[in-house]
Order: structure tokens, then sequence, then C-alpha cells
């Protein structure tokens, strides 16, 4: 080796583009890639990638790799033509195309003469007509490959030579000209990239990714042989911190041949990588920016979050866990609310190569350490505030002015709208916890000082102190001593010389003591001013005191005309007597009397009486000694809530008791599971959630009956139900009238919309009949031979009728074909003879057994039918009705291998974590009717506010988004039509119990996007 190169110019290359196909490495699958597809004449081939991945690179070795004497290329970059009419930029391509044939053939200038950009400009299709057919006579037979940088570039700021003509113009072109060809690379905005697939006719497209372990050895040490060498622990040191990021590695290994020419050390230890990461990281600089300002806010706080994460569960001490959490997770420590944005963000991310599979490491570690040299979470949180500025800010502006005013109760009211918009918006947040302090509702400026604290610890630390002091002396004085410790703590916690809050606890300490030796009589605590809502605030000062069961004055006598429901709240009189014996928050169990009697009669005794401490006793009781009934559940919650004594939100639930008493439970354990855990939670600013239960026995006429009870009931903010889509189908037009929300969690009929477009009331939680009908096509015509079917449907029912006009549709679009229809509720149905006539006559192989509920029975018997008289009969595929216990108990071995569609199923992936806790609570494996009804009732949660009404919990629907950890397992917000967008999955009967159908062993089902 010779070492005397003191001189020697560095052989790595940061950031620009590499010509020179000695200095490049690796990338050879995706050059096989490209000559493929230009052999199998694609005429447009996508490449796309992070910035500083290497594109401009790829393009530039294009004509070096692919070697094939038919095609010509010309690369040519559109970053400069941001804002270039659409003559421009075809008058600088033909120059460009002019100067290369001119320069590689030898030519006269003069003999391709371009269009001039006025002649453009009048006439595009001068660029078509005349001066592309005289590069086909210069090229004399060859393809004209144009390889286009920076193609996505038109699409930032939709110039009018953007999308809407230059895209347009090249498609085009390409369809006119056989032997013009097009590479393009997409960098800056990849979710432009399906826009631009459709554009195209769907051509090939490839990422262009990192590098492999092999090809960065190769760029590490082929150009410096001979000159300098690498121990393998410094290439392996290299690779780890640059995960075969290219323009990282470059970074690396320029940092490190310039440390090594400048000390004359030309062998490279793995201990001189790490020596070099810093100044690595400054001559990374200009790369980093570059990268940092092309990520718009939400997916810069994702990324710090990510990166912080991840340093801090490498000390375990810090009471963080040793694998990184989620950056949701991690931002909700600090006071981050999860929003859409940020949720879309960290999939943006890892999607664009950023992070990780788990979404919870930095992909590349050298970006990962600079990140938290450059970018503190902490001072990117505080970028949030700039989201939505042109509505925040003319609001925020506004009460900043009420609160100098001394407007206090309407600069809170504005601020509160400030952080509706954008929950993360920590000024408002920060005048808001004065605002509380000032009024003395000190609870709630605690809860909000100490969000505000993580982001913003000098300008809240003084204000956090006070309200904690106040707030445990409030505690105090309400002798809720236990209870008044912990703002004296968390005083230590910030300040621990504080010797206030020291003599506080001291005080409070001999006062538990004193207590403990002499008998007290209960005391009746003041409800927090808090609890009257924020529009009340002002009024809040003055301590309104509640006496016995508050707002629920049970004395009251009704209006002229109407009657107590649930003996709370006044309505009109029902012709239909037996409707208030059909709902329930306590007062009455709907179910038949349990081994329980004694103790849930004591339970509904004293909610009837307004005992609600009582009530919320025995009902637990109750319910621990029967884990598995989640009505139990639901009431003592309800007794909880009613404990508070201020008014709790209220949503009613509908199920089938009298026809299902199996389904009926299976929806309210989704129900009670949420209302439970909302209310362990503390639920919102101390209010929390009751449940009415509704029972309609799926009967249409009862179903009708019961809305307008609910209808009735001011304080009902929102239904889930009904159960069945006939029932709801009858039930809707009185929800829709009063303007009311429901939300289905079971019924999937397309039949079942809005009566009225602009009001907008019903949402549906489960896919609808026309993605499960679409999914079970899509499985029947996969498999082999099952190109004929019957279907077992119901003629009078909503439902089935529905699913099997939809089924029909997506079948015979599939090549498919429907040979007879049967009727369920044919009074002659004669299920032996159909099913031999299906097997022996039709000569199909598979039958659809679409039941609705009633019906299921039916369905049983010709699965019966089917397997008594053939050994290997029809096939048999269903839709939910069939997914229950009654199915596998009564159907045996007959409904052995029945697949069904259905829209959730706990061993789905995703699906596991909610199972677990579902499992947990209820003591055995819950249905998808669980998992729909716990996401609707999240649903509302999640659109529930201070002094909610009807007509904002139903605004706040619309617009609600929910992460895959607030559900059973899947994201959720609703499309306009009140639709939520979700792939149903299969379940197939096996040894007798319900299994999860994996995405292989359908073979060929399309996968959701």
């Amino acid at each position: 080796m010779d070492n005397n190169y003191p001189n020697r110019p560095n052989p790595y290359i940061i950031g620009s583009i590499i010509d020179d196909p000695h200095n490049f490495f690796g990338r050879e699958s995706l050059f096989h890639f490209i000559e493929d597809n230009l052999n199998n004449r694609e005429k447009v081939i996508l490449l796309h990638g992070q910035r500083r991945i290497g594109k401009s690179s790829v393009l530039a070795q294009i004509p070096h790799k692919v070697l094939h004497d038919q095609f010509f290329f010309v690369n040519y970059d559109l970053h400069s033509y941001i804002h270039k009419p659409l003559s421009r930029i075809l008058h600088d391509l033909a120059q460009e195309i002019s100067d290369h044939l001119g320069d590689h053939f030898g030519l006269d200038p003069d003999h391709l003469t371009p269009p001039s950009e006025q002649e453009l400009a009048t006439d595009k299709a001068i660029f078509s007509n005349q001066f592309l057919p005289k590069l086909d006579r210069v090229l004399k037979g060859k393809n004209l490959v144009l390889l286009l940088d920076e193609f996505d570039v038109l699409t930032n700021h939709n110039p009018p030579s953007a999308k809407p003509n230059f895209f347009p113009y090249l498609a085009e072109l390409i369809k006119q000209h056989n032997k013009l060809f097009v590479i393009a690379v997409v960098g800056r905005n990849l979710d432009d990239l399906p826009t631009l697939l459709k554009l195209f006719g769907s051509p090939p497209y490839q990422e262009i990714g990192f590098l492999d372990q092999v090809s960065t050895k190769r760029l590490i040490t082929r150009s410096v042989q001979g000159v300098l060498i690498y121990e393998s622990q410094a290439i392996n040191a290299i690779y780890h911190l640059s995960a075969g990021h290219p323009y990282f590695t470059q970074v690396l290994c320029f940092t490190l041949f310039s440390e090594a020419r400048e000390n004359q050390n030309w062998r490279i230890s793995g201990a001189d990588v790490e020596l070099i990461v810093n100044q690595a990281i400054e001559n990374a600089q200009g790369g980093l920016l570059w990268l940092w300002d092309g990520l718009p806010i939400p997916e810069r706080v994702v990324f710090s979050a990510v990166a912080e994460a991840q340093q801090r569960a490498i000390s375990p001490d810090q009471g963080f866990p040793e694998h990184p959490l989620h950056p949701l997770s991690f931002l909700k420590r600090y006071g981050v609310s999860q929003t859409k944005s940020l949720y879309q963000a960290t999939k943006r991310l890892k999607h664009n190569g950023f992070l990780d599979d788990t979404e919870c490491r930095v992909k590349v570690p050298l970006v990962q350490r600079w990140l938290l040299q450059n970018h503190p979470l902490q001072q990117e949180i505080l970028a949030l505030e700039k989201l939505d500025q042109d509505q925040t800010n003319p609001i925020y502006q506004l009460a900043t002015r009420r609160y100098q005013q001394g407007q206090i109760q309407k600069a809170l009211v504005l601020y509160d709208e400030v952080l509706q918009l954008n929950p993360n918006h920590f000024s408002a947040l920060l005048v808001l916890a004065q605002g509380y302090l000032q009024v003395k509702d000190f609870r709630q400026a605690v809860e909000i000082y100490r969000r505000v604290y993580q982001v913003k610890p000098v300008q809240s630390k003084e204000g956090l102190l006070r309200s904690l002091l106040n707030y445990g002396d409030q505690l105090i004085e309400q002798q809720a001593f236990t209870k008044a410790k912990k703002p004296f703590q968390q005083m230590l916690h910030i300040d621990p010389e504080d010797q206030l809050a020291q003599q506080k606890l001291e005080h409070i300490e001999a006062k538990i003591a004193a207590i403990s030796k002499t008998p007290i009589n209960p005391v009746h605590s003041t409800p927090n001013p808090t609890r009257l809502g924020i529009g009340k605030l002002a009024a809040g000062v003055a301590i309104i005191s509640l006496v016995g069961v508050g707002f629920y004055n049970l004395s009251t006598p009704c209006p002229t005309g109407e009657q107590k429901v649930f003996g709370i709240t006044c309505i009109a009189k029902s012709s239909h007597t037996n409707t208030s014996q059909s709902i329930s928050r306590g007062e009455h169990s709907l179910f038949p009397k349990s081994d329980n009697n004694e103790k849930i009669d004591r339970a509904t005794e004293a909610f009837q009486n307004a005992n609600y401490s009582e009530a919320a006793k025995f009902f637990k009781e109750a319910w621990q000694a029967n884990r598995n009934n989640p009505e139990l559940l639901i009431y003592y919650n309800n007794a909880r809530a009613r404990q508070q004594g201020f008014k709790p939100f209220t949503i009613a639930v509908v199920v089938p008791i009298d026809q299902s008493k199996s389904t009926a439970q299976e929806t309210l354990r989704g129900v009670a599971q949420a209302q439970d855990q909302f209310n362990n939670s503390g639920g919102l600013n101390g209010q929390l959630l009751e449940i009415a239960i509704a029972n309609d026995g799926n009967d249409t006429l009862k179903a009708e009956k019961i809305a307008q009870a609910l209808v009735k009931d001011n304080s009902i903010l929102g239904v889930i139900g009904h159960s069945s889509s006939d029932a709801s189908n009858a039930a809707l037009p009185v929800y829709d009238q009063a303007g009311l929300a429901i939300i289905s969690s079971t019924s999937s009929s397309t039949y079942l919309t809005n009566v009225d477009k602009n009001n907008n009331v019903f949402f549906r939680i489960v896919p609808s009949n026309e993605a499960l009908a679409k999914k079970l096509a899509q499985h029947v015509r996969n498999k082999p031979g099952l190109d004929k079917v019957v279907i077992f449907y119901d003629d009078d029912s909503v439902y089935s009728k529905d699913l099997k006009e939809k089924f029909e549709t997506h079948f015979e679009q599939l090549g498919g074909k429907v040979v007879r229809e049967i009727k369920l509720n044919d009074a002659n149905l004669n299920i032996t003879q159909e099913v031999k006539n299906s097997f022996s006559q039709d000569q199909v192989k598979a039958a659809m057994l679409f039941p609705r509920v009633e019906s299921v029975n039916t369905a049983i018997n010709i699965a019966k039918a089917n397997a008594n008289l053939y050994q290997q009969g029809l096939r048999l595929l269903a839709t939910s009705t069939l997914y229950e216990n009654k199915t596998l108990i009564s159907g045996q071995q007959a409904v052995e291998g029945l697949t069904i569609v259905v829209p959730w199923f706990r061993e789905a992936p995703e699906a596991i974590t909610f199972s677990k806790a579902a499992q947990a609570l209820w003591r055995g494996d819950v249905s998808w009717v669980t998992a729909t009804s716990f996401d609707a009732t999240q649903a509302f949660i999640q659109a529930l506010f201070k002094d909610a009404d009807r007509k904002l919990v139903l605004d706040r629907l619309r617009n609600i988004h929910l992460f895959p950890s607030d559900t059973s397992g899947f994201p959720l917000q609703f499309t306009d039509q009140g639709e939520r967008q979700s792939e149903p999955v299969l379940v197939q009967v096996v040894n007798g119990k319900f299994k999860f159908v994996s995405e292989q062993d359908q073979e060929g089902i399309e996968k959701s996007p």
C-alpha cells in the first residue's frame, strides 16, 4: 500500500450527482427492472424515493447501466420549472434534446432547431406534430427515452403549467408517439404517486431505497482500494449508522477519509468511526436541512418524538420501557393531543422510509443523533401551534382582547374554540389555565397547567404551583384529606425545597391520624365548579350547593300531558304503554332473572330511589358474581355517573333482547367496556357517561316506538343501534327528523341511508353489504370450480335482499353465475329437495346462505340436509348472521367448513390487543358485535364536550378520527355518507370452532390498500 497521499483528493461525494459509473455502487436489481420494462415496451416507468436517496444519480447512471442500442437517453431536470408555463417547459425540453442529439451525432446546431416559446404558446401541438417527427429521422429507428428528474415538483404549487397541463399533455404525447418513452423520478411529494400512476395508466414503478450491506461495503471500500483499509468493525459501524442510506454512508466515509489524510492514519477501526460522528453530522448539515425542510410540521414533531423516545428507551432508569414507546403515546406524555394530522404523519414517515416498520425507531441512526442535537422535541411541539392558523389566529386574537378587557368568561369560551380547532395550541392552553385559576376553578387549572408545563415549563411553573396549592387547600376544606395529598406531593416534585407544600402534607397526616381515632359523620362535599361547564365559569366562582339528587329532582311533577320516564325525565305520554318498560338506565333489568336476583333487586330499588351510592355497590357486587353480564356493569357505571351529583352524558343503545338475548349481550359488552374505560379515566372534566338500554326485540313497530321515546328524551345525545337492518330502517326517519345521531354497529344494508342528505344523522361502523358481498364474491370465484352458485335468502328482509343483490352483481362481474335464488321465507320451502336440485340438477358446488336473524335456524337446517345427503356436498358460504355459537352448537358436523364473511374477528392481527383486553374483562372470547359496538361508543365519546347538545355532538361526530389504539384495532373516521371505510375478514368453521382465514389462505383476494 502506498501511504504517501497527503494531498490525495477525497474520493467520496457528498450531495453531488454521481455521473461517473466507477464511483457508483449497487442498485443492480433496479437497473434490471428498468431494462426489463423497456424491453417489454413499457412507455412510462416511475421511480420514487425519499430526499437524498440518490434518485438523480440513478437517472444519470441509466445510460451506462442499461445497455441497449435501441434506446437513446436524454436527461432533463424539472426542478426550476415550478412557476413556468407549459410553453417554456416544452421549449427548454426541445432545446435539451436538440443539444444532446447534436453532441452525440455531431450535427449542425441548426439541424434540429427547436420551436420557440412564442410558437409553442400559440400552438403546443407543434412539439408533437413537427419537432418529434424530426427526431425520428435523426434517431433512425431508435427510441427516445426522457429521463425526467424532480418529476413531481410541478405538483407542489399547482401552477397553470403543472398538473392540469403538463402531465396530461405528456401522457397524450406518449400515446401518440410509439418511440417516445419516459423514466421519471418522484421524490418530494410521494403522496402524489397514486395520482401519477392513475394518470399514466398504472405504469410499473419501483422504490429507490437503501443499499444492502454488500453494496454499502463496496461503496465504502472500492474507491479507496490500495489507499485506506477499513477494519470489519469499522464497516459494520458505518452500516449501522447509515442503515445503507447512500448519502449518509458517503458523509461518514468522506469525514473518515479527511481525518485519515490529516492524521496520516490509513487504517480505520470501529472506534475511529464513533469519534467522527459529530463531525460527520456537521458535514451533512446541508442534506439534513434539505430533508427536514421537506417535512410538514406534524411529521417534524413525530420525527423528533421517535428520536427522543428511542433515546429514553436506552435509559430504563428514567421510567421508560426498554423498547421505545410509539410516538403518539410518547407525545401524550408531553401533553400533546393525538390528532388526525399526527396519526397520518406517523404513517407517512414509515411509508417514506424515515421510520422503521414499528414506527418507533428512526431508520437511520445518524439522523436520530442529529435530531436529538438540533430538533429537541419540546421545541418542535410548540410548532404545532402554527397548524390551521388561518382559522385559529382570528379567534385567538379576539379572545386575547376580551381577556385584556376583563371579559374572562367570553375569553375562555373563545380560547376553548381555538382548542377545538387545534387541541395543541399551547398558548391558548396557557391563557385558559390562567383564566381557570382566576375564577378559582383550581382542579381544571391544575389539569391544564400540568399539560402546558411539559412544553412551556418556565411560563407555566408559577401558575401550576399556585393552582396546586389552592386545589390542595380546597380539598382540605372538603375534608378529602387523602386526595388532598396529591397536589402537595406534585408541588414537591416540581420544587423539592417547597416548605409550604411540606407543611401542608404534615398537616394532612395529622388530620388523617385524628380522624382514624375519632368517629366522624360523612361530609357532603361541594361539587367542583368545573362541572358547571366552561360556559358558566364566571358564575362558577359562586359555588352552588346541590342537595340530595341534585339535578334529578324526583319530587317535581311533570307538566300536563307528560309522564316520568326512568323516574327522572318528563316526556310526552305515549299510547304504547309498554315502551317505558322497554328502556332502563338501572331502574329495572331488561333481561330474564339471574342467580343474583336479591342483589339486582336491591340495586334497582336503590336506583329508583336515587340512592346511587347503594345502587352502585349492589350493581358492582352482582356484576362481580357474574362477570359476563354487561347490563350489570352498565348500570353500575350509570349509578357512579349519577353519584357525581351533576348531570352525566347520556347515550342510548337499542338491542334485540326479546328476539336474541345473545346478540343483545354481545352488543352491550362493547358498549359497557367503552363506558367503563371512560368513567374509570375520570370522564370528561369529571362528567361521566350514562347508558340508557332499550329493547326493541328486532320488531319494526316496536323499534319505531322506541325511537320516538328516545327522541323525546332530550338528555339523550345519540343512539347506538338498532341491531337488524329492518329495525334500523323503521327507526331511522324518526332520528333523522329530530337530528339525533345514530350509529349502527351491526346493520349493514345499503338501503340504510340518511333520509335528509343535508342532515346526515346515520353513521355505520360495520362494513356495508356492498363490502361484505364483494369480499365473498372474490373468495368464491377464487376457488376452483365455484363459478356457479345458488343463493338462499329472505325476500321480506331489507338486509337479506340487499346482500343478495350486491353479491350477484359482484359475482357476475367476476365471471360467475347465480343459477337460482331460493326464498327462505317461502312457506312451502322443501329444504331437502332444494339442496338435491342445487347439487344434482343445477350442478352447482356452492350455496350462499343469506338469512336474516329470524331465519338462522332454517339456514342451519340447510347445512344439515346438505351433510345428510352428500359426503362432499355443497360448499357453504354465509354472512355474519350465522357467526354465533348457536351455529356451532346446533349445526355440529354439518357446518364444518362453512366460510363466513364478518366485519371483525378476534384472531386477526390488528384485533389481538383489544381481544385480550375484552377477554380479561368478560372472562371469555368476544364477537365482532362486541368490537363494533365498542367502536361505536368510542366514536360518541370522542364527540362529547362540555355542555354537549345533540347538534354539536352530531357535528363533531362527522369529523372524528380514532386511532387503532382507541378502537378494536382499526382506525375510525366517517365518510361524508357516514360510512366507515373498513375491510371485512373471513372466518371458517374448523374442528367446531371459528378460525381466521388469512390473506395467504384466501389466494388472490385483493388486499386492502
